[in-house]
């Protein structure tokens, strides 16, 4: 069971993924299963990506299908992911070019940021009980 695993706002996240503890999606982030969808028939490459424990994305990546990307590792914004990442590096770019990850983000990830005490779920709270903004409109 993985935990810390947070993706924001229109994520694409296909079938045959793997995820590792403590990863962040940004919004618009999208792995891709095929290499080519939709033209070629070839189920070999039908396979999702695998991201490693403590990996953070940055939002509007593209990670192309069957490529690892490796533990601490950081995609920023806007880069297309076209070949497995060493663990604690740097990719940016179209297509991605693989850097050492620079020292002011080689740091340790805060798994507050990935795992929420509470959820629709799997709630502790009574909901019932929660001061909601009168700007929300909010049944009450």
């Amino acid at each position: 069971m993985r935990s810390g695993v947070r993706t924001m706002s229109h994520c694409y996240i296909p079938s045959r993924i793997r995820f590792g503890d403590h990863v962040f999606l940004g919004p618009g982030a999208n792995n891709l299963n095929g290499h080519y969808p939709k033209r070629v028939l070839d189920i070999s490459t039908t396979c999702g990506s695998t991201i490693e424990d403590k990996v953070m994305i940055d939002e509007r990546v593209a990670i192309m299908a069957g490529v690892t990307i490796g533990a601490r590792s950081f995609v920023t914004t806007g880069s297309v992911v076209t070949k497995d990442m060493p663990p604690r590096n740097c990719v940016k770019g179209c297509p991605g070019q693989i850097e050492l990850l620079p020292a002011n983000l080689d740091v340790e990830v805060d798994g507050t940021l990935t795992i929420q005490r509470d959820d629709l779920w799997h709630s502790e709270r009574e909901w019932s009980r929660v001061d909601w903004s009168n700007d929300w409109n909010f049944p009450r």
